[in-house]
């Protein structure tokens, strides 16, 4: 059962896109915080 995460030790685009955008607004997010 390897449906998703890796196939052949490859990222899935999908997955990988998600993640960084996941990655991106949380730094983003905080950032912003820090600067109040």
């Amino acid at each position: 059962m390897i449906s998703g995460r890796t196939v052949g030790s490859r990222i899935l685009p999908k997955e990988f896109l998600e993640h960084s955008m996941l990655e991106v607004f949380f730094s983003f997010k905080s950032r912003i915080l820090q600067q109040f």
